[in-house]
């Protein structure tokens, strides 16, 4: 059984070195892409807890806020026990426009407690 084995080894090595002597192409196909402009979030929100959960009826603000302005987009990602979230936000428009929204977001938030606002910042909870 192994001389049958041996056998048909050298027998198929021998084919396979007599074959020609063609070199592989390969085609690879690249589409472009649309890129964003920058990795950077207009926004990045952070509702953060210590020990009692989150600011929950600022957090229905924003989301109630988000959902009204079709000109955000956003991202939310919870990564903490007590409800701890933070919300990706993009802003399509102009310059201008994009720092009205900021400011409306900015005082929309001001009384809340432990929440942290971060403009031109990553998403680093992303997963």
């Amino acid at each position: 059984m192994k001389i049958k084995l041996l056998g048909i080894a050298i027998i198929c090595l021998g084919l396979q070195a007599c074959g020609s002597k063609k070199v592989a192409t390969q085609t690879v196909e690249t589409t472009q892409v649309e890129q964003p402009e920058s990795a950077l979030n207009d926004l990045v929100v952070s509702f953060n807890s210590k020990a009692s959960g989150i600011d929950v009826k600022c957090r229905e603000k924003l989301d109630e806020f988000i959902s009204m302005n079709p000109k955000i987009i956003s991202e939310k990602y919870k990564w903490g026990r007590e409800g701890e979230t933070s919300y990706c936000i993009r802003i399509r428009g102009s310059e201008k426009e994009r720092g009205f929204i900021v400011e409306e977001i900015k005082a929309l938030l001001k009384d809340c407690i432990n929440v942290n606002i971060n403009e031109k910042a990553e998403c680093v909870y992303k997963r």
